[in-house]
């Protein structure tokens, strides 16, 4: 489990409201206007090919697609001096395939949005490779009820395969399995999914070829932004 929690509620007590726009997005506010225009259009691309699928069918394929395509970037996680203006922090970086935890969250929640889904970017502790740290994951609205969602807890590359453990989960859950955010702050998620709606996440990571579909829906999404 985290450790001082106390001390982690007064740190993220003063992170601005803003922390998110003004600090993390630094990079990708600096992106000529044409590179992050292209980015956008290519997270719509994204979610448009899901037209027609349920909310819950939209989120669990846009998490496997980013879970199944993104590296993270343990290089500029480790550097000593990130700073939030690499371009791995924003969208923009998780979109080229290596990103660290706020580029990744912040593209599933733009993905998500784009859908047609209520969605927001959580800023909380999580317990990473080197200790307590500074963590980002997503809270996402599904029939009315919220959820927290960490892709970057999920992500292929860091040997999580099958089926997700961190793909629409409570509060409660979250905090048990060492992440730590200010529930003031965000909506609360208070249940679990239900059985059933997590037999359809079952289903669509059971479905054959569903990993060859959803990298060309990544690649051909992308294409316009190179």
């Amino acid at each position: 489990m985290l450790g001082d929690r106390d001390k982690m509620r007064e740190n993220l007590l003063a992170i601005r409201e803003d922390y998110w726009s003004n600090h993390i997005t630094t990079h990708a506010k600096r992106l000529p206007q044409e590179k992050r225009t292209a980015a956008v259009s290519a997270v719509r691309r994204m979610a448009a090919i899901l037209e027609g699928c349920s909310p819950l069918e939209k989120a669990v394929l846009l998490y496997r697609m980013f879970t199944g395509n993104i590296t993270y970037d343990y290089g500029t996680y480790r550097s000593p001096e990130r700073n939030g203006q690499h371009i791995a922090f924003d969208f923009y970086g998780a979109l080229t395939g290596k990103a660290v935890c706020s580029g990744i969250a912040e593209l599933y929640c733009m993905a998500l949005v784009a859908a047609g889904l209520d969605a927001v970017i959580v800023v909380g502790y999580a317990l990473g490779p080197d200790g307590p740290d500074l963590h980002g994951w997503v809270k996402l609205r599904i029939d009315g009820r919220w959820y927290n969602a960490d892709p970057t807890w999920d992500l292929a590359a860091c040997g999580r395969r099958g089926q997700p453990k961190f793909f629409l989960r409570s509060d409660a859950w979250m905090e048990a399995h060492e992440h730590y955010s200010l529930p003031e702050r965000y909506p609360a998620a208070p249940a679990e999914l239900d059985p059933t709606r997590r037999k359809t996440v079952e289903r669509v990571y059971q479905t054959k070829g569903v990993d060859e579909v959803l990298w060309k829906i990544w690649e051909s999404s992308r294409r316009g932004m190179r």
